[in-house]
């Protein structure tokens, strides 16, 4: 859920960290998960009212809750003085891992720099045999961003002479007419190999035909020998049309 600005805990993560040995009590209002020996891995309220997270049962991340915490007076405190006494169930046990996919799969060095440096950032802690632990891993993430397609090869061929492909395309209609002239549309002519560029201006999309055998005259009238092999357009309808 993309709008979801919370993590949603996991209670197969919860089992698979702490072992079989763990009570989840939800109650209509609250919630609370501890080990069997009383130790309280998190707690929290449950949401009410009509919100996206209506339903849900909140618990802080990162925060030891207050020592008179238990499972039968939580019903009875604020949410804001609840909390989850681990920094989080569901990013597993190597803290290191954790910060690498956290920071978008940074690169190892720079991790431990961060790591290493208060002024970069306060909170990235880990330790040496973590990091070891995450260089020896193989991060599929990493793996896929590194990832090149095959080259597609050479699937154009530029014109060689001038004539050899020549450009077409209309814009219009304008709002403002051409000043003196009931020009509401332009077409051009480009040269692939000269750049050479001729503009005409037209009232009617339907003109294109006559422009197109002015463009010719002009250019013949420059080169005597020009001719067209390959003239592409945008396949529009004033192209098509007899």
């Amino acid at each position: 859920m993309p709008s979801m600005k919370k993590n949603l805990i996991s209670t197969g993560k919860i089992f698979d960290q702490y072992g079989a040995d763990v009570k989840i009590t939800l109650s209509k209002t609250a919630a609370i998960v501890q080990t069997g020996s009383g130790h309280i891995i998190a707690s929290g309220t449950r949401k009410t009212g009509r919100g996206k997270d209506a339903g849900l049962w909140i618990c802080k991340v990162g925060k030891r809750p207050p020592k008179h915490v238990n499972q039968w007076d939580v019903e009875r405190m604020k949410e804001d003085e609840l909390g989850v006494y681990m920094n989080s169930v569901n990013e597993g046990k190597n803290a290191a891992v954790m910060w690498h996919r956290r920071l978008g799969h940074i690169g190892h060095e720079k991790l431990k720099l961060i790591r290493d440096n208060n002024k970069l950032a306060t909170g990235v802690q880990f330790t040496d045999e973590e990091f070891e632990e995450l260089k020896r891993r193989t991060c599929s993430g990493c793996a896929q961003g590194k990832m090149k397609r095959n080259s597609h090869g050479v699937g154009y061929h530029k014109a060689s002479r001038i004539g050899g492909r020549v450009v077409s395309d209309v814009q219009g209609p304008f709002k403002i007419s051409a000043a003196g002239r009931n020009h509401r549309y332009f077409v051009t002519f480009i040269d692939e190999v000269s750049s050479w560029t001729m503009t005409y201006g037209m009232a009617r999309k339907s003109e294109v035909l006559s422009k197109f055998k002015r463009f010719i005259g002009d250019m013949q009238t420059i080169l005597p020998d020009f001719k067209i092999d390959i003239f592409r357009s945008d396949g529009g309808g004033e192209y098509s049309s007899k």
